[in-house]
């Protein structure tokens, strides 16, 4: 039983892209990648999520470290 899955999100116009997550998803028996071609919308979601959680990341390292936000 698998633990983790991962998010891979790719540019789905891409043909080089397209073709390596084909590979990719050829090769994942276990199905620890679930591939999403960025132009969902639920991959804008998850990719909004990622950045505001780096940006609340960033924001609690500076205040940690009594750095200016720049």
């Amino acid at each position: 039983m698998k633990d983790v899955t991962y998010v891979f999100l790719f540019d789905g116009v891409c043909v080089l892209c397209s073709r390596g997550c084909g590979f990719l998803s050829k090769h994942d028996r276990r199905a620890y990648f679930r591939i999403v071609p960025m132009q969902l919308a639920e991959a804008r979601d998850w990719f909004r999520a990622l950045v505001q959680s780096i940006q609340r990341g960033c924001e609690q390292y500076c205040s940690d470290s009594g750095r200016t936000k720049g």
